[in-house]
């Protein structure tokens, strides 16, 4: 065996460090005369020599050593071994190159996805291209990411590269010898569909499903829609639409089916493990194209990145996932990560500061599925200092300064680069596009570090403070305090509801606006009427119903219409407040702050006014960032729409691109072939990798037993009806006296609390928007029972108690 390239046959799973995972288990399964198509692998030590002779250090950013890959050269003799073998395989022949990583399908580890495979390569040219591409994609950001949540160094893992003949399947899919939905050995699961396997593994299709029990016997059976298949072209592959006549019949039959399970339960017991099998049947033959165990059979506890791990979370890391989820309701977009992070890595940056170390919390794969992460939580030496920290953080005077200050500076740079979008030039190029966008993001990373260390974190410590006043004073916690405060989002939504009862005194207006007419044509039709209604926009349109989404949310500005909706919901609330229903309740926060009062002692009572109103100030603080990212996340959508127009590509596709890959586009000016085959696979996906996400967020939060358990946002109870409401479209459904079941809320849900008696949310805690609106309502809340939206229909009745944080329904 060559230091540099062996054929698989000669390695076995004992090779892991010369050939890495795959490389090993497909030349175990040779060795053990499974029928794997036949190939070479180019070891670890090829991809160290290579490395070294092209002087690249690993230490510099992802970016850099990507293209110091790509432009490197493998030496005569690594050059020659590689050809010498692709030669023996026969002229030009089409193979698969494959990225397998040291640390790569170990029963610990499963870092399916991280590096790179490209299927139909021929030619040597277009092979040893493709080897650097899988080296390459080792430094990508998120396999880089995916390493460092798992605890694993970019020094101890290295890359070979599998090249396999390639088998043109006719279908192929997944075996897998142990039930993974219910850990059941004595069932195998098969998911099948027509062409290459890809389409299975990257859940680009809804396969055929197939229960066997251990004989391979048929027990159930569902046929998938296969709506699309992957196939060979001249290079490369290719996605096409599955004939109706083959969505219609299964892609396997029931003998292929007895063949695959035995050639499964051969690999299971060589490797006294279940086993997760891809598979392709060609000319009647069945190839096995890789095997690796089945890691989420073990009971662990972390990472979740299944539904069937969510339940074994205990009530604090619950807590933790409830808060992520909140935040990032729905399925990033690979462009929305890094960007959206930020918040995340600056939280992380100051909770080192106080001695602790935690990996983070969210993460994306190449494919585009979000998942969350293994907590890694260890202490630093910051930890012998945590009392001089803590003490910085509670230092009012220094936080009101520097916070005020950092705002103003963001804000007048927010209005700055403002100004120049406006009078952006069509013709500016791409390179210069990416210049202004990385502008923004730096805005962000300082509206990010001021919302947390000057408002957010001081604002939970004096929060914390106050806690032992308010146990004396009775039944009422350190949020009840944020009750009538002047801060952005609720002067937005007086002003809105002020705008709305000048708008039911234009009966005209009123009727236009219920009727549904757009909102160019109310303009048009009620010019005077309609200037509060712009300058309204022109202060809060840029709110947006994901805030913390840079790239897939949307503003007020941005669809005027949607922006109607929710007036027409503020109507609706308004005219039932002359009918009764609910109101704000004023006063609240001066009977709270006088019942404490009466607990200290005269020599404390000035002091603890001051903590009072630096906590209350936290909370200004804290909605105001938000709206500045908000207003720059704007910004950053109308540059990627310029890069739109100019590369002629579908609205909304760019975000299918990971942040360093739209650079690496915006540097050469196009989008090249590479970057679009990942705008389709990723688009593919897109419906499954929000699945995922949502059952992700629903199996984690479920609580045992027949009610829903969540936090008490809210105190009270009540028992309503329940009317389920997922999005904006469904506003309107809402009416008088209601239990409002939602996934989570923003501030431009808030019209809805007038009407509603009750509300019930699948995340948030005590500080959610849902809560703090709930508060000034009166209203009970009960949020972070998680499935809510799933368990509940409308018109159950249900009883709300938001002192226990239960919900249970009656009928």
């Amino acid at each position: 065996m060559s230091n540099y390239v062996t054929a698989l046959i000669n390695v076995g799973k004992q090779d892991i460090e010369i050939v890495g995972g795959k490389g090993a288990n497909l030349g175990e399964l040779l060795q053990a005369g499974i029928r794997v198509p036949d190939g070479f692998a180019v070891t670890t030590e090829g991809f160290r020599t290579f490395i070294q002779a092209n002087e690249i250090n690993c230490e510099l950013t992802a970016e850099a050593i990507q293209e110091k890959i790509r432009a490197g050269r493998f030496s005569k003799d690594i050059q020659s071994e590689i050809l010498a073998m692709y030669d023996s395989m026969g002229t030009n022949r089409r193979v698969a190159v494959r990225s397998s990583a040291t640390a790569e399908d170990l029963p610990e580890a499963s870092f399916a996805g991280q590096q790179e495979t490209y299927l139909n390569v021929m030619g040597a040219e277009e092979l040893l291209n493709k080897i650097k591409d899988c080296y390459a994609s080792l430094f990508g950001q998120r396999a880089v990411a995916y390493r460092k949540n798992h605890g694993f160094l970019n020094k101890d893992v290295a890359l070979a590269v599998v090249v396999q003949e390639m088998v043109e399947s006719e279908s192929a899919g997944v075996l897998f010898t142990a039930n993974p939905m219910t850990a059941n050995k004595d069932e195998m699961l098969v998911n099948a569909s027509f062409g290459l396997g890809e389409s299975v593994v990257s859940g680009a299709v809804t396969p055929d499903s197939f229960l066997l029990d251990s004989n391979g016997k048929i027990k159930k059976k569902v046929l998938g829609s296969k709506e699309t298949q992957i196939i060979y072209c001249e290079k490369g592959t290719r996605t096409i639409s599955t004939k109706k006549e083959q969505q219609e019949s299964f892609a396997v039959t029931e003998n292929q089916l007895q063949k695959l399970a035995e050639q499964g339960k051969r690999i299971e017991e060589h490797y006294k493990m279940p086993m997760d099998i891809e598979w392709g049947i060609c000319g009647g033959n069945v190839y096995i194209l890789q095997a690796r165990a089945i890691t989420t059979l073990k009971n662990q506890a972390c990472p979740v990145e299944t539904p069937s791990l969510a339940r074994s979370l205990n009530s604090w890391q619950k807590k933790f996932v409830n808060s992520v989820i909140e935040h990032w309701p729905r399925a990033v977009y690979p462009l929305d990560f890094e960007v959206g992070m930020i918040l995340q890595d600056i939280k992380e940056f100051l909770i080192q500061e106080l001695g602790i170390t935690m990996g983070t919390t969210i993460a994306i794969d190449q494919k585009g599925y979000s998942y969350i992460s293994k907590l890694h939580i260890k202490f630093n030496s910051n930890l012998f200092h945590i009392m001089r920290t803590i003490k910085e953080y509670q230092n009012k005077e220094q936080n009101l300064v520097k916070g005020k200050s950092a705002i103003r500076e963001i804000r007048n740079t927010l209005e700055k680069l403002s100004v120049v979008a406006e009078k952006m030039d069509a013709e500016m190029s791409a390179a210069e596009t990416m210049e202004f966008m990385k502008q923004l993001i730096e805005v962000h990373r300082q509206i990010s570090y001021t919302r947390f260390r000057y408002y957010i974190f001081p604002g939970v410590l004096f929060g914390r403070k106050l806690q032992k006043y308010l146990k004396k004073a009775g039944n009422i916690s350190e949020y009840d305090l944020l009750s009538e405060l002047d801060y952005k989002t609720l002067i937005m939504n007086r002003q809105m509801q002020q705008m709305a009862e000048k708008i039911i005194k234009e009966k005209e207006l009123c009727k236009a606006l219920q009727d549904g007419r757009e909102y160019a044509w109310l303009k048009k039709n009620f010019a005077m009427q309609w200037k509060m209604v712009d300058e309204f926009l022109e202060e809060y349109g840029w709110k947006s119903d994901l805030c913390c989404y840079p790239y897939s949310s949307v503003s007020w500005n941005e669809n005027k219409e949607h922006f109607l909706v929710i007036l027409n919901s503020v109507i609706k609330s308004e005219i039932s407040k002359e009918e009764g229903t609910q109101t704000i309740q004023t006063g609240k926060y001066e009977q709270i702050k006088q019942r404490l009062m009466e607990q200290v002692p005269e020599r404390k009572k000035q002091k603890l006014q001051e903590d009072i109103a630096f906590y209350r100030t936290c909370m200004v603080g804290r909605e105001d960032t938000q709206y500045l990212w908000e207003t720059g996340f704007a910004l950053l959508r109308k540059l990627l729409g310029h890069l739109e127009l100019l590369w002629t590509v579908q609205t909304g596709d760019l975000k299918f691109l990971f942040q360093n890959e739209l650079w690496e586009a915006c540097r050469r000016g196009y989008l090249n072939n590479t970057d679009k085959q990942n705008l389709d696979a990723r688009k593919t996906v897109r419906v499954k990798a929000e699945e995922a996400w949502y059952r992700l967020g629903f199996e984690t939060l479920k609580a045992k037993g027949d009610g829903l358990l969540g936090e008490s946002g809210s105190a009270g109870s009540v028992t309503g009806r329940v009317c389920i409401v997922k999005d904006s479209q469904d506003f309107h459904k809402l009416e008088k006296g209601d239990i409002l079941v939602c996934h989570f809320t923003d501030p431009e849900w808030t019209p809805l609390f007038a009407l509603a008696s009750g509300v019930v949310a699948d995340t948030g805690g005590a500080l959610s928007h849902a809560a703090i609106v709930a508060r000034e309502y009166k209203i009970p809340a009960v949020l972070g029972v998680g499935t809510g939206t799933i368990d509940l229909r409308d018109g159950d009745i249900v009883f709300v108690n938001g002192d226990k944080g239960v919900v249970k329904k009656i009928t």
